[in-house]
């Protein structure tokens, strides 16, 4: 219920702010991406995400279902929701230099970033996936979780927006490194959102059906971005953006972030405990005569 409301009012109000959404800061077309650091970039990235694909594999022989390596796929596939949020979000990939894999609304993407958007959805698709199906996850394990999450992203972000690949331009929320952690919060429940339903449908990672985690976590990573962070989407995006505008789209993104989090802990934690679930009473009875 409380997601529902949440939806309704995000969809009430960004419908009456779309009009002023895309008139924006100019972003910095004349600047150029780093010839050396694109390809290093990409190097690790592309290593990284081909290591854990191979890990993957081998959870797949063990587990029997092929969870990461779809979720790996999946994340990569996301990366087509990168041209819609940049533009809103004042985000900019320096193309001049750059080798982009494909160009959306006149936004190229650089190859490194399907990697590097596999390796970080993949990884927090499958983590909190196993949280979920784990009997001994607690509320303090899920937090613990997010907070390694965040932590990844923050390794991710900081380096590359000092590498001259991209910039967040114009007044911007808590950008004290060049990355605004705002986004935090939105990148954590966007990513952990497929790992929880698929944990607690696991019938969705069994047989055919695992194709679907290719669709899901696309999905649930692209609209749950638009889902929490809407007032920054709009406050960053209309005509002359000033920094107290800025920062009240990034307190009200915070607060949903947080929110669809705390939503997620009680379904992982409601998950485990299921798996846990001894019949008692009258259920033991019946369980005992079957």
């Amino acid at each position: 219920m409380r997601l529902l409301i949440i939806a309704m009012v995000n969809l009430t109000v960004f419908d009456a702010l779309a009009p002023k959404v895309f008139a924006s800061t100019a972003p910095p077309l004349d600047r150029v991406a780093h010839p050396v650091w694109q390809w290093v970039v990409f190097a690790v990235a592309a290593a990284i995400f081909l290591a854990i694909a191979r890990y993957g594999v081998l959870e797949w022989q063990r587990r029997g279902t092929p969870v990461l390596l779809l979720a790996l796929i999946g994340g990569a596939i996301a990366t087509v929701g990168e041209p819609m949020w940049d533009i809103v979000t004042r985000l900019y990939m320096f193309e001049k230099g750059a080798f982009t894999v494909f160009t959306i609304a006149d936004r190229g993407i650089h190859l490194w970033a399907p990697f590097g958007y596999g390796v970080y959805i993949g990884t927090t698709v499958y983590v909190f996936y196993r949280l979920t199906l784990s009997p001994t996850t607690t509320r303090r394990t899920f937090w613990l979780a997010c907070g390694l999450i965040m932590g990844l992203n923050l390794a991710i972000e900081i380096p590359a927006t000092r590498m001259s690949l991209y910039e967040y331009y114009g007044p911007q929320a808590f950008n004290f490194t060049g990355f605004p952690l705002y986004w935090l919060f939105s990148n954590l429940p966007a990513a952990a959102t497929s790992g929880v339903v698929l944990g607690r449908v696991p019938e969705l990672t069994r047989g055919w059906r695992a194709l679907s985690v290719l669709v899901l976590v696309p999905s649930f990573f692209i609209g749950g971005e638009f889902f929490v962070q809407w007032p920054a989407f709009a406050a960053n995006g209309v005509t002359n953006p000033g920094y107290l505008l800025s920062y009240a789209g990034a307190l009200l993104t915070i607060a949903i972030g947080v929110t669809v989090l705390r939503f997620l802990a009680d379904l992982t934690v409601a998950g485990a405990e299921e798996t846990t679930k001894v019949p008692t009473g009258q259920d033991s009875a019946t369980a005992a005569a079957k």
